[in-house]
């Protein structure tokens, strides 16, 4: 059976946003506080839920279920603006599949996780504090099948510029991508928790 959205999850990713809000009205823009032009690296945990779906042979279905996990990895980013940041990020990890037959276990297969994206932020308001919004696509590697699969990722949050060169992220995210021989596709979300660098 699918999973509906982590609710709780959500719940804190949309208090991060409204404390965002509230600092950023403070915060201001009396300082020449400025993101634009700058190149940033980061390093990145990300939290994934974990999600079902059905095989797509013919009579009873085969239900197969992804286990939760946590993956980590680094990334690259532009600020094409102050509000716009075009970024990229690899992230590692691994997870265990397992198929149910009738109620039956038939399989369980161990994956080492890849996941390569490539995303696009948008910052609400020039400001050390900001909520921001993020999208991208990308590819999910599975190597207990030896797949590659196209995904699709949102999220929602906070971005925190503390000094010229440090910046946080916190987010809410979730991903889509769909495994050959599966009826539908899985979604994939949790937190996120990004620690970077602009030059």
């Amino acid at each position: 059976m699918k999973r509906s959205v982590d609710v709780k999850t959500m719940f804190v990713g949309v208090v991060l946003v409204v404390v965002a809000i509230v600092a950023s009205s403070v915060v201001g823009v009396a300082d020449d506080f400025s993101r634009k032009g700058k190149v940033e690296i980061f390093g990145m945990v990300q939290q994934f839920g974990s999600d079902s779906t059905t095989d797509t042979l013919p009579g009873e279905p085969i239900f197969m279920s992804i286990q939760g996990t946590t993956v980590g990895g680094f990334g690259l980013g532009g600020n094409l603006t102050d509000h716009f940041n075009l970024n990229t990020n690899f992230l590692f990890g691994s997870t265990t599949e397992d198929w149910n037959y009738l109620g039956y276990d038939l399989l369980e297969v161990d994956h080492t996780l890849a996941f390569w994206d490539v995303n696009l932020d948008y910052n609400f308001v020039k400001s050390r504090v900001t909520p921001v919004i993020t999208g991208g696509i990308g590819v999910v590697r599975f190597s207990g099948w030896e797949e590659s699969d196209f995904s699709t990722n949102v999220g929602f949050g906070v971005r925190i510029d503390v000094s010229d060169r440090i910046f946080i992220k916190g987010l809410y995210k979730g991903t889509w991508t769909k495994m050959k021989e599966t009826s539908s596709h899985i979604f994939l979300d949790g937190g996120v928790g990004i620690f970077g660098f602009k030059f």
